[in-house]
């Protein structure tokens, strides 16, 4: 199951790289059991503020998740990035995937 679920996560990241890139519009949503939100990066800070999260002090905020907690989306997440940075997609992503993960 594992293997399974990296694998998705890296085809979800390898197409919201490419329209990532491809746009530099607003904010691009695409819902599933994974949203994904990108949004430039002024409007993202404020977005992961709204959400209670907060950078360290010496830490840019570049994106945030969100788990579902609701027994309706049992799982997934809501996760927010920034145009282009699939840096931020491919660490959110790993947050949702391996739960248990943390900053090393």
């Amino acid at each position: 199951m594992t293997t399974l679920l990296r694998a998705l996560a890296l085809a979800i990241l390898l197409v919201l790289t490419g329209c990532a890139s491809a746009s530099r519009g607003p904010i691009i949503g695409i819902e599933g059991p994974i949203t994904v939100i990108l949004m430039a990066p002024a409007d993202l800070r404020e977005a992961c503020r709204a959400l209670g999260i907060k950078a360290g002090p010496n830490q840019r905020l570049r994106g945030c998740m969100r788990p579902y907690g609701d027994p309706a989306k049992p799982w997934g997440a809501d996760i927010w990035c920034g145009h282009g940075d699939a840096q931020c997609l491919a660490h959110e992503l790993r947050h949702v995937v391996e739960p248990g993960w943390t900053h090393e």
